[in-house]
């Protein structure tokens, strides 16, 4: 009776292993062609991101099809990280960036600055976000002057925006 119980002991450790291990979710994606921002204050533009890491578990991107979208395959709380970098030939231009959960915004990724012509600004946030499973996270980007402001790689760094998504709870 005991080797029973150590068996039935031993089966339910690998599969808590097992569970564990599919439990868990991450990927990224970016983009390194340049985007014109050709949308007023008011309106967001998504970022279609246009590459991605190989290493993606439990999270889909398509560079084809909705390459704005990282969608999840396991429900749980997504810690977001997210940075897009700016320029603009005129001062004073203040780019935003907003994540969605589906066509929802989620206010707290909000941000946005002032900067002089012809610097880069770089912006960045993280939040969490609850996802079920299928639900899917976009970046857009907007610009009090849209006709002259665009998302470019600096001069350090070959990415102009990116996605990061991990499962944390």
């Amino acid at each position: 009776m005991s080797e029973t119980k150590i068996e039935n002991d031993n089966i339910a450790s690998d599969a808590a292993i097992a569970i564990s291990k599919l439990a868990n979710a991450s990927g990224q994606a970016w983009r390194t062609a340049t985007l014109n921002i050709n949308v007023g204050a008011t309106t967001r533009l998504d970022v279609p991101l246009t590459a991605g890491s190989n290493n993606k578990v439990n999270i889909t991107h398509s560079t084809s099809t909705n390459p704005e979208r990282m969608t999840v395959s396991i429900a749980g709380v997504y810690r977001v990280t997210y940075m897009a970098t700016f320029t603009d030939s005129t001062a004073g231009f203040l780019p935003v960036i907003t994540i969605w959960k589906n066509t929802s915004e989620i206010a707290e990724s909000f941000r946005d600055t002032g900067s002089p012509a012809g610097y880069y600004v770089n912006l960045t946030g993280t939040c969490l976000v609850t996802l079920a499973a299928n639900d899917y996270i976009k970046m857009s980007v907007a610009s009090n002057r849209p006709t002259t402001e665009v998302i470019v790689a600096s001069n350090y760094s070959t990415i102009c925006a990116m996605v990061t998504m991990e499962l944390v709870g």
